[in-house]
């Protein structure tokens, strides 16, 4: 994923793109659907619909 997020690992790390960014950690799936809910303005379609499928599986996951 490019853009706003460059990558969501299955542990909830959020890293930016931008050069020295720590990765966010996020203990609750409710912290970690609000921050990809944030970055959803700035993502092009297809990020959308990849932010989107992140999203799915952590509901399916609670």
């Amino acid at each position: 994923m490019s853009g706003a997020l460059n990558y969501l690992d299955s542990y909830g790390s959020i890293k930016g793109d931008l050069q020295g960014d720590k990765p966010v950690h996020c203990r609750f799936i409710n912290t970690r659907l609000q921050i990809l809910d944030s970055a959803e303005p700035v993502l092009n379609p297809r990020e959308v619909d990849e932010v989107s499928a992140i999203k799915q599986q952590w509901l399916l996951a609670m």
